[in-house]
């Protein structure tokens, strides 16, 4: 009976965490629509459940209109949600935090994939499969990390995978800094474009549950567009619809929707030359990793710091990379049916590029470390 008392024990914060999960921001977005459209009906009720299945990923198709892309900003938003949760459900003799999250992500995506049939009326609805795996993921990972943030001892990594550390640790600044370099330029031409996004909201003229509601789907917008900023700095850019880019040399755009956020777009026509230097700080970053951020003892060979360096702008290249990917999609019929970047070559460049940089940076490193020794 014991035993089966600290079985209980061990699964049933992870289950109420996926409960959580999906119930508070589920009740906020019931509860958002309702007071936007002055009505509390079933109608509104799916509206609300559809609205966090499209933050999580799950897509949405109205008839021959499909929305694809995963918004990064819900994603954030519910993943934040979760790891409150797991944190306060979490306590000191949590074994594994890695089973804490995969529980608590089953859970969560067990309710999704429910909630995207029973909400799934006529031609409106929502795929229970990437719902399913949009909560499994989003709930599933920050749950983990909150655990494992709350309860150090319940997140072990394998022996093997102690060389690599200094590598993963490097990288993982890099590709955060990475992507607040493209934050802050997305920040700067939002100064800059403050008018013309004023002037875009008040030609839609929203009314007040309508602002409200704008808003908050403009803010969720943010990170996408910074993702697609990042995918700019590695090389590919981005496209607004089929044949239309924009990249680090210019915009080929005709039109955009009269959407505020997307006022930061420049205008169409080419950049000036200086601009594409703005591509150099990723690079830079990527070397000063292999450089400077690998932790690792004043003996080391060249070879093992090359490696470890080329190993860090890797893993700089798939966080960023990563994250440029979510901006890829559907967000409507006609322009927004092609919005992002190439998924493959963003990817492909920011890993091998920032690599090289890495490994460059880690051979610097070595011989920094040679002279000082001399010294």
């Amino acid at each position: 009976m014991p035993d089966r008392m600290r079985a209980a024990d061990s699964w049933r914060p992870a289950l109420l965490t996926a409960a959580a999960a999906v119930a508070i921001p589920v009740i906020a977005a019931i509860l958002v629509v309702a007071a936007v459209t002055q009505d509390a009906g079933w109608a509104t009720l799916r509206a609300g459940v559809r609205v966090w299945l499209v933050a999580i990923g799950a897509g949405l198709h109205i008839g021959e209109t499909s929305i694809s892309l995963v918004p990064l900003g819900g994603v954030l938003a519910a993943g934040a949600i979760a790891a409150a949760v797991a944190a306060r459900q979490a306590h000191r003799d949590t074994p594994d935090a890695v089973v804490f999250g995969a529980v608590a992500g089953a859970g969560a995506g067990v309710l999704a994939a429910t909630l995207s049939a029973a909400t799934s009326v006529g031609s409106i609805g929502t795929s229970f499969v990437r719902a399913a795996f949009g909560a499994f993921v989003v709930v599933g990972v920050s749950a983990a990390i909150a655990v494992a943030i709350r309860v150090p001892g319940s997140f072990r990594l394998p022996a093997w995978s102690a060389p690599m550390l200094p590598a993963v640790r490097a990288g993982i600044r890099a590709g955060a800094l990475i992507l607040g370099y493209a934050a802050t330029l997305v920040a700067v031409l939002a100064a800059f474009q403050v008018r013309r996004a004023g002037d875009l909201w008040a030609a839609l003229d929203p009314g007040i549950g309508g602002g409200v509601a704008l808003a908050l789907v403009s803010l969720m917008s943010l990170p996408t567009i910074v993702a697609w900023a990042s995918a700019a700095l590695i090389g590919p850019g981005f496209a607004l619809g089929t044949d239309t880019s924009v990249s680090m040399t210019g915009v080929d755009v005709a039109a955009l929707p009269a959407f505020p956020p997307l006022a930061v777009i420049p205008s169409p026509g080419p950049f000036p030359d200086l601009v594409v230097v703005l591509m150099v700080v990723p690079v830079l970053l990527a070397g000063c990793a292999g450089w400077r951020w690998v932790a690792v003892p004043a003996d080391t060979s060249l070879w093992t710091r090359v490696a470890l360096g080329a190993g860090a702008g890797a893993v700089a290249g798939v966080i960023v990379g990563l994250v440029a990917a979510t901006g890829r999609g559907a967000v409507g019929p006609g322009l927004l049916a092609d919005v992002g970047p190439p998924i493959l070559s963003t990817a492909g460049i920011a890993i091998v590029s920032w690599a090289l940089a890495g490994a460059i940076g880690g051979a610097l490193g070595h011989y920094r470390g040679l002279r000082a020794d001399q010294e």
